[in-house]
């Protein structure tokens, strides 16, 4: 993967949506809040919850589209792995939807466990929607190799 930006997002995927975002059947994730410290060209780490706990893959962030959820819908619900009903329910009482366009789905050779996320971060928790990094956190972890590495792209 081409070195875009040394900012790096954490996102909290349910195994579900992770499958079909590293297949790339699923290309705009959607949040109720917005990551404000991101930006287009920063990563986008796929945390993959229970049952599984690891990180599967990378991504690079294209765009960040915020807008009523109707509009969000119209906008995207071919792109997102849900049924309208799901996404009406997601939304359900919010004003404002964010969809995240994310491109250059790299799925990794070797997933990297909740244990050696902890070895790198002691301290570190999964977040139940998202956290921040940079890419010198990484150096000389398994995470490292991994971002540097071959991997399969989508």
């Amino acid at each position: 993967m081409e070195t875009v930006s040394n900012n790096i997002l954490l996102l909290s995927i349910k195994p579900q949506f992770a499958e079909k975002i590293l297949i790339g059947e699923k290309t705009v994730e959607l949040r109720k809040s917005f990551p404000n410290k991101i930006n287009n060209g920063d990563y986008l780490l796929i945390y993959v919850t229970s049952p599984e706990k690891v990180v599967k893959g990378i991504c690079v962030i294209d765009s960040i589209i915020s807008k009523s959820p109707e509009s969000l819908w119209n906008r995207v619900k071919n792109e997102i792995g849900i049924t309208k009903s799901e996404y009406e329910t997601y939304y359900q009482d919010c004003r404002i939807a964010h969809g995240i366009v994310l491109k250059d789905v790299e799925l990794f050779d070797k997933p990297i466990k909740l244990s050696e996320l902890r070895r790198i971060f002691p301290n570190f928790n999964p977040p139940q929607t998202y956290c921040y990094f940079n890419m010198n956190d990484f150096q000389n972890s398994e995470l490292e190799y991994n971002l540097n590495a071959p991997t399969y792209s989508y």
